[in-house]
């Protein structure tokens, strides 16, 4: 006789925007980033999510720093340390190193002691991508993913997850995109036809630098770059991979609900005002997701979105300017949450 099972799920995803030393020679700024690195795990600590992606922490000790200090809470999971290439630019930038060791394409993920036995088939890598046939920035970031499978304490269930960052300046290197975005799926579809776990749920943690919805005076609208990349890679559009997009399930009035993951007006971290340099100007927009799909065989798991938040309001994280002594926003994005209901029998 089977047993039914039914697990409450929280997954959160956050692009802590954490370059630490090698944003020395990057182009990109380092924010006060060991101070927002101890704000961020006193926040980590006791936000009491399930599953945490972060997505930017490139710097190995700022990522130990996170390790040590969630150890009592999470197990961490991180890629094998990449090489971040960045020879080809060195005469556009005389003081750049031949190359600097990144951290699993800045990739992390969080699974929680208190629901997770353990975490395996851990796989990261880079896009299929060469440094020429993407923006500056992603030439130096090298981004990809992060999969893991973890197992729940609750019924022996396993579940597979995907941590990803992806490119920007999508407009414009459309050929780099699909490329990445094939990447991805090729990843989940392989991980869900598998029998071994027919029930296996899978989850995708992202900042995909695509823009779900835009904001302005109160109202919203939806983008090109979705249906393009998102449907036709992600969702349930015609292709087998079949995730569904947590916060449009969980919110279908979204003129009361607004969604911005990034937002110049009131973010005081971020400083520019195309942040994710995807064409579009509009300064408030959802470019973080969190994607999920039930088993994928039949008698699989079957999940539920019950809610969907955006840190954006009160409960925003922040950490202390040491230079000012007033509050600031922890990132330039706002952590993206979600609740689940995992439902099972074995």
């Amino acid at each position: 006789m089977s047993t039914p099972y039914s697990l409450p799920l929280q997954v959160m995803t956050y692009n802590v925007h954490l370059f630490g030393s090698i944003g020395t020679y990057l182009p990109f700024l380092g924010y006060q980033d060991s101070a927002r690195t101890t704000a961020l795990i006193g926040y980590l600590k006791n936000c009491g999510a399930d599953i945490i992606g972060l997505q930017e922490v490139w710097d190995v000790d700022l990522a130990a720093q996170i390790e040590d200090g969630v150890k009592d809470n999470y197990w961490v999971v991180q890629g094998d340390p990449l090489l971040l290439d960045v020879a080809v630019y060195v005469d556009q930038f005389s003081t750049l190193p031949t190359h600097l060791h990144g951290v699993g394409c800045g990739l992390m993920l969080l699974a929680s002691k208190n629901s997770v036995v353990g975490v395996g088939h851990v796989k990261s890598d880079r896009f299929p991508i060469a440094p020429t046939a993407v923006d500056i920035q992603d030439a130096f970031a090298q981004k990809g993913y992060l999969k893991a499978q973890l197992h729940m304490k609750t019924g022996d269930l396993r579940m597979g997850v995907l941590v990803s960052h992806m490119i920007t300046n999508l407009s414009t290197y459309t050929s780099s995109g699909e490329k990445c975005f094939d990447a991805i799926q090729s990843r989940i579809e392989s991980y869900r036809s598998k029998s071994q776990y027919p029930k296996a749920p899978f989850f995708l943690m992202a900042d995909l630098n695509v823009t779900g919805e835009s904001y302005s005076n109160g109202g919203w609208s939806s983008t090109a770059n979705y249906g393009s990349y998102v449907s036709q890679y992600l969702l349930n559009d015609g292709a087998s991979t079949l995730l569904t997009d947590t916060w449009r399930a969980c919110n279908s009035d979204l003129t009361t609900a607004p969604g911005f993951t990034v937002d110049e007006t009131i973010n005081n971290f971020t400083e520019s005002e195309d942040e994710d340099n995807d064409g579009d100007s509009a300064t408030q927009k959802r470019i973080d997701y969190i994607l999920y799909a039930g088993g994928a065989q039949q008698g699989g798991a079957s999940v539920s979105a019950v809610s969907s938040a955006v840190l954006n309001g009160s409960d925003r994280p922040q950490y202390t300017d040491t230079a000012t002594d007033t509050l600031r926003d922890l990132s330039d994005h706002f952590a993206l949450t979600a609740n689940f209901t995992v439902s099972w029998s074995s």
